[in-house]
């Protein structure tokens, strides 16, 4: 400018070409969901989610978010306590590859996660939810 300042302009006919660069996802990126998808269908666990904290309708949330990742809730409702300090997920037929699925896709420690040693048949996996939890929230 003559003042000195520095503009950029833009080049219009490769700005849709730099905003599809930026927002499309990798082609790696899609293809490991769809990896994700098809073992966890393979597996076919059946989840439960229970509130255990004080927060509202956390687990209505948490199921709809589970669903939209493909795994099957078969109940979701409020736990017989209130006072769970962390959110668990009890592991009840070692569906292995669903149970490091929500770990990861819900940020709970392995050290949250038990395995339950008597025998319950219909269910696979429960989930807990406790004060420490937080819903993940879209990229």
């Amino acid at each position: 400018t003559p003042n000195g300042a520095q503009v950029l302009i833009p080049i219009r006919d490769e700005i849709r070409t730099v905003v599809d660069e930026i927002f499309t996802p990798p082609a790696q990126a899609a293809e490991e969901e769809t990896e994700d998808k098809d073992k966890l269908a393979a597996e076919g666990a059946k989840i439960i989610v229970h509130n255990g904290s004080a927060v509202g309708n956390v687990a209505a949330q948490t199921s709809a978010l589970l669903k939209e990742h493909g795994l099957q809730v078969v109940e979701f409702g409020n736990d017989e306590r209130f006072d769970y300090l962390n959110t668990i997920i009890v592991d009840y037929t070692g569906k292995e590859y669903t149970v490091q699925y929500l770990a990861r896709l819900l940020n709970i420690p392995q050290n949250n996660i038990q395995p339950f040693t008597g025998s319950y048949s219909e269910i696979d996996i429960r989930l807990i939810i406790g004060a420490d939890f937080q819903l993940p929230t879209a990229p």
